[in-house]
């Protein structure tokens, strides 16, 4: 299988995950790819997690791509979230999405989004601290107290995006032989 990133801590976390599940995993790194803007925001979170996949796909069984955007609705006071969403694709073009839970992402970090700024980029500029999104914790395991994880919140929107393909006839698509 193939994951697009630069982000060592998605690849772990995706060899790890799958490990567990079926034991000895290879995974291919692609780091030839584009997202466009630098900071997802809303359906192109969803977008750029496909077009990730896609680009990891190549020859391979599954292809990957897992994207970290935020989300926001005015039935929330406007209030912004940090989503992962995870794409995964076969060789047969099926393309599966699951997300994991949202945490409210903090107004000095939204305003500095805003004028174009990533997540991390506005974390390191209030707090100095580099390379937070590369870190197992995350910016939300700092605003939690590490009761949650970015690794955690991977694995999340990993498992999810797996679940049609545990029962996929409970989703309208039969089993190929195997």
């Amino acid at each position: 299988m193939g994951i697009s990133t630069g982000n060592a801590l998605k690849e772990q976390v995706t060899k790890a995950f799958f490990e567990r599940m079926a034991g000895n995993v290879q995974v291919f790194r692609n780091t030839e790819y584009s997202t466009g803007s630098q900071q997802p925001m809303g359906e192109d979170t969803v977008a750029f997690a496909r077009d990730r996949a896609f680009a990891a796909l190549r020859s391979l069984d599954y292809g990957i791509g897992i994207e970290s955007g935020c989300f926001w609705s005015p039935l929330t006071g406007g209030k912004v979230f940090d989503v992962h969403v995870c794409a995964v694709v076969d060789r047969y073009g099926y393309i599966t999405y699951g997300m994991s839970s949202g945490f409210e992402v903090p107004e000095p970090i939204v305003e500095r989004i805003k004028r174009g700024q990533t997540t991390s980029q506005a974390y390191f500029e209030l707090t100095g601290e580099e390379n937070i999104g590369n870190s197992e914790g995350g910016i939300v395991g700092r605003l939690s107290r590490s009761s949650v994880t970015r690794a955690s919140l991977i694995e999340e929107s990993l498992r999810n995006a797996l679940i049609p393909r545990m029962d996929p006839e409970f989703y309208g698509r039969r089993r190929f032989a195997t």
